[in-house]
């Protein structure tokens, strides 16, 4: 459960490094911000030694006083259903949750891949905007939006790396990773929903998986909406921990 959680958290400092992303760090929390209101803006990494009735009130300040995001996220393991009333008295409510996955491989998957499919690394702008596109338009809200800008500027970093599916040379499915020496993480796992329930995401998961166990990556972990938890079953992730994302009303 540990590296589920570190591994998000560290994921979002990593990207406070971009060129676009303000990384700010305040007494009990830390936060990415972006340019122009796109993708990161959320409050992350809470010090869980600080009680939720002192730490919420203190990111309603920052949300108010400083205007530095209204989202942030959290494990239900710390804000509890025993802390709506002062979540409610600082105009904060959960809107999202999300499931903490993990699968430790044993072996590497068996992959049947259909003629017309291609999956490669994406590198050059023009993948990055369509890697934009898809993302924004099967998992984005449309008060927040994902840029190409940020895939511009982490383009090149050894810890995250962006694949793609083709499908007769379209893109159709998208993964990000984010590796660390022993693990790796999930992110913006998306198809279009064209090619939807064509086991496209699952090609595409089992290929960068193949290719993490093959660099010595023992864990690998993610975090799913609801609905998409029985996809990763099937591929042997496990269910261990659920994440709260909160706003500020």
């Amino acid at each position: 459960m540990e590296n589920i959680e570190n591994n998000l958290y560290r994921f979002y400092h990593q990207l406070t490094m971009a060129e676009s992303v303000k990384g700010i760090r305040e007494n009990g929390y830390e936060v990415a911000v972006a340019e122009n209101d796109f993708w990161p803006r959320i409050i992350f990494n809470l010090d869980y030694s600080i009680e939720p009735e002192k730490l919420i009130p203190q990111i309603a300040a920052g949300f108010s006083e400083k205007n530095y995001t209204s989202f942030f996220i959290a494990s239900d393991r710390f804000i509890t259903r025993n802390h709506s009333s002062v979540l409610k008295e600082n105009r904060i409510m959960p809107i999202k949750i999300l499931k903490g996955m993990i699968l430790s491989p044993e072996k590497k998957y068996e992959i049947e891949t259909p003629s017309d499919i291609q999956i490669a690394e994406l590198k050059d702008y023009t993948q990055f905007v369509n890697f934009s596109n898809l993302v924004n338009s099967e998992l984005m809200a449309s008060e927040m939006l994902f840029s190409p800008k940020l895939l511009t500027d982490i383009n090149g970093c050894e810890k995250i790396k962006l694949f793609g599916l083709f499908s007769s040379k379209k893109l159709v499915s998208t993964l990000m990773v984010y590796t660390e020496p022993t693990n790796a993480g999930l992110y913006f796992i998306a198809t279009k929903k064209a090619f939807q329930k064509n086991g496209y995401a699952s090609i595409l998961i089992k290929f960068v998986v193949n290719n993490l166990v093959g660099s010595g990556i023992k864990e690998v972990v993610l975090h799913a909406n609801n609905f998409a938890t029985g996809i990763y079953k099937k591929l042997g992730f496990e269910h261990k921990i659920d994440f709260v994302i909160y706003k500020m009303l």
